[in-house]
């Protein structure tokens, strides 16, 4: 498949086009679209790299500039604008281009990780999510805002009935996030927006201890 700047589908793509249709595809997130976005989205990797995470390059002198999949094995899945070979290939991050300009791998998808998915505009019915979250694994909060970019929307944590956390975010093109990694006990979740609407309101628990 050719490199387009700016493409995402099969008429070309690039790096961060990439990222975002493999996932939308293969796990059903929508993704930033920007390689800074994806950055800022992923959260830092403690350990290996996995399959699925994504590993970031500093190709122009901006940081970061340019994203690819990892897949093992020391290699990328990823779209090229140049060099002998471009459009999607795969590559090994020991080739000396590339590791010459490693950044950071991120990780989009955490082992444990849960995520509260809110689309806009809510309804602000409550939901108690069925299954008992892990106690120190990170939750996700994701926002579907492609049609809201711009306006504030407030998130606050209580546990066991007392504030815990509180959040005012301004939402961004597509999605926005907030990620929060609860300690065990009894969560609510309630999201307004400015107007002090009611968008969701979310009960779960949290038990058991991060090894």
């Amino acid at each position: 498949m050719a490199y387009s700047y700016g493409g995402s589908d099969a008429r070309g793509m690039d790096c961060s086009g990439l990222v975002y249709r493999v996932f939308l595809e293969t796990a059903g997130k929508r993704l930033p679209r920007t390689v800074a976005e994806l950055y800022a989205y992923g959260m830092k990797i403690d350990g290996p790299l996995l399959p699925g995470d994504l590993v970031f390059f500093n190709t122009d002198g901006q940081t970061p500039s340019h994203v690819g999949i990892y897949i093992g094995s020391r290699q990328m899945i990823h779209t090229a604008s140049q060099g002998h070979e471009t459009g999607v290939i795969i590559s090994s991050l020991e080739e000396l281009y590339y590791r010459q300009r490693y950044l950071q791998g991120r990780r989009i998808i955490p082992s444990g990780q849960a995520e509260i998915a809110i689309n806009l505009p809510g309804e602000g019915l409550p939901l108690r999510l069925e299954q008992t979250l892990l106690a120190g694994y990170p939750l996700q909060i994701i926002i579907n805002s492609e049609l809201h970019s711009g306006q504030f929307i407030s998130l606050r944590f209580e546990r066991e009935g007392k504030l815990w956390l509180s959040r005012r975010i301004r939402l961004q093109p597509l999605i926005s996030h907030l990620w929060f990694t609860p300690p065990e006990g009894n969560w609510r979740l309630v999201c307004e927006d400015a107007m002090q609407n009611l968008v969701g309101e979310f009960e779960f628990s949290t038990a058991g201890r991060k090894p």
